[in-house]
């Protein structure tokens, strides 16, 4: 007896195949495979359906590759899908989950926190929130992670794309912003952070607490050791795609490339790209010193960390929960943080036995600072940020923090004198106002003369470091050399 329904499906596939072959042809192939799989088994000609079947797949290497690449997204978005449906089919009725993701392997230090956060979230919340981590970039690079969390696909990351939260959060990566970490972890634990943060929920983003981006960024490349930024110009730079390294590449007199970084391994190997840089932990995790010969360390720059939460998720949770939330990702942060500080130094030695290295400091970055003012003028006239916003970042990264001026008389006696002057403080004390960071004085015999003169600098952090203000008494006599040179601190 003739099955109508087999001759019927028989029919389809074979129109879907002529279509296939001429034109629609990945809507086609997708619908081919899932109709033969469903039937092969129960036609009543096996045999043909086999041969039917097979078809589909040698159309396949017909397809233009931009085909294959879609064909490929839309095959791992379903059977991640599946994948989720069947897990969350062993989870409680009212437990919440988080889903978070990160470009990051799962040995890298940003993803070791997030194991960290895992653990103390579900046990605080008693299993009420469950945590489920994707890491390696699985769900994707960092802007396809950013996309998900804004639409709501998953509920969280950390990566570079942080300014679709807040713009102000480009100015925390402005070069030479601030100088080591200390200043760094005041800055992300100040009030003028926290209202950084508080401003992203205008964009759909909530977010508990900001780390730093895996610390102080460093230069890789092939070609040759960076000294100046000279030694950059013409050099093929990868950089993120964040438009303040576009520009700070650029200002260096590089040409650079926006490529992700889980990219940026294969660029080097075949030359698409002469370096680049980024924080000694990523160099070390993603094996970016396999494809360098030349390390060069100058802390020029860092970033933020902001831990983005979808807004809407993170509003549907009870109030308690918020609570519990928001102070296991501060933890998250803080442990992150102390991490990053602990282990870059490991890093570099590791890195040393790999490339060959060379660290700047003091007036050998005074080129490089020059460099990038255009920087600071691009992005304020564009509207991201305000000189009066860098300068209140400066003054939160460097609150509480006294610089020590080296006063060194270069008279016949030749001594170098430190002191910390009473007129100094009072003058620190007296000014009233928060930005001035510091009013040193020292007394100095200039010229060996046995005639000390009395001479006190204040710095005003509010400016770009190395703009200050200065005032020198002395008693007329000259023959000594400086006074208020900075030496240290």
């Amino acid at each position: 007896m003739v099955r109508w329904p087999s001759i019927w499906n028989a029919l389809l596939r074979g129109w879907l195949m002529v279509s296939m072959m001429v034109s629609f042809r990945l809507r086609a192939f997708i619908v081919w495979m899932v109709v033969t799989l469903r039937r092969v088994f129960v036609s009543p000609w096996p045999s043909l359906n086999v041969f039917l079947a097979g078809i589909p797949w040698l159309a396949w290497f017909s397809l233009p590759p931009f085909t294959k690449r879609m064909a490929r997204q839309i095959l791992s978005c379903s059977l991640l899908s599946v994948c989720l449906l069947f897990a969350s089919c062993g989870q409680r009725s009212d437990q919440i989950v988080f889903k978070y993701g990160n470009e990051q392997p799962e040995a890298a230090l940003r993803s070791q926190s997030m194991l960290y956060f895992k653990e103390q979230l579900e046990k605080e919340t008693q299993g009420r929130i469950k945590v489920e981590l994707f890491f390696g970039g699985v769900l994707g690079n960092e802007r396809e992670l950013m996309d998900l969390v804004a639409t709501g696909g998953i509920q969280g990351t950390r990566g570079g794309f942080f300014a679709d939260a807040n713009p102000k959060f480009n100015l925390f990566t402005l070069p030479f912003l601030v100088d080591d970490w200390d200043q760094a972890i005041r800055l992300v634990n100040s009030s003028f952070m926290e209202s950084v943060n508080a401003d992203a929920k205008a964009r759909g983003f909530h977010i508990p607490a900001t780390g730093i981006s895996q610390g102080f960024r460093a230069h890789t490349n092939n070609k040759h050791p960076i000294k100046h930024p000279d030694d950059l110009k013409g050099l093929k730079m990868r950089v993120p795609s964040q438009e303040v390294y576009v520009q700070t590449a650029r200002a260096f007199g590089a040409n650079p490339q926006e490529i992700s970084y889980i990219e940026v391994y294969q660029a080097l190997q075949t030359g698409v790209v002469d370096g680049q840089d980024n924080a000694p932990s990523n160099i070390w995790d993603f094996k970016v010193f396999e494809v360098s010969k030349y390390l060069t360390i100058s802390n020029y720059a860092t970033g933020p960390d902001p831990f983005m939460v979808n807004l809407t998720w993170y509003e549907s949770l009870p109030s308690e929960l918020q609570k519990i939330f928001d102070a296991v990702a501060k933890k998250t942060m803080e442990l992150s943080d102390r991490l990053n500080r602990e282990k870059e130094g490991e890093f570099i030695d590791q890195l040393s036995q790999k490339l060959e290295v060379n660290t700047l400091s003091g007036e050998d970055l005074e080129p490089f600072r020059q460099a990038v003012e255009p920087v600071y003028q691009y992005f304020v006239a564009k509207g991201d940020f305000s000189f009066e916003d860098i300068k209140q970042a400066r003054r939160a990264a460097r609150r509480g923090e006294w610089l020590v001026w080296r006063c060194s008389n270069q008279g016949p006696v030749g001594e170098d004198a430190w002191s910390f002057g009473a007129v100094g403080a009072a003058i620190y004390l007296l000014s009233g106002a928060s930005h001035w960071r510091v009013a040193l004085s020292c007394l100095v015999d200039r010229g060996g003369l046995g005639r000390p003169a009395l001479s006190f600098q204040f710095f005003d952090s509010g400016r770009q470091r190395g703009d200050y203000h200065a005032l020198c008494l002395h008693d007329g006599n000259r023959r000594g050399g400086r006074c208020g040179s900075l030496g240290a601190y």
